[in-house]
């Protein structure tokens, strides 16, 4: 009886420790999700903005997709991996793709006056 006492406490004690080990993900960068959160301010939803050039939008694997407003849901409350068109890294929490196609986006301002921060 004590030898099957002890398997449950061990099976017990590495369930507890699995279930609670830090396989949580990383939250996205602070500065990262400002960043984007200007990026966004930068434009205004536009239902009938798209490319002059395409008449469809096609996502990465070029199956046709009807354009909706990827960035309407950001919100600073929310952890900017979870954000449509926004990739992390599974690891770290960065940064490392944004897919903004068919994203009904519109705006006038240059790329170039849009700053990392940090940046000069």
């Amino acid at each position: 009886m004590d030898c099957v006492r002890l398997v449950f406490l061990m099976l017990y004690t590495f369930l507890c420790q699995l279930a609670f080990s830090s396989s949580s993900p990383h939250l996205c960068p602070k500065d990262q999700a400002l960043a984007l959160l200007q990026f966004k301010n930068m434009f205004i939803i536009n239902p009938n903005a798209f490319d002059y050039h395409y008449h469809y939008c096609y996502d990465i694997t070029n199956q046709v997709i009807q354009s909706h407003p990827r960035t309407l849901l950001w919100k600073k409350s929310t952890d900017c991996c979870s954000w449509d068109g926004v990739h992390c890294d599974e690891t770290t929490g960065q940064v490392i793709e944004l897919d903004l196609r068919c994203s009904q986006l519109q705006g006038t301002q240059s790329i170039a006056q849009c700053s990392r921060p940090g940046s000069k």
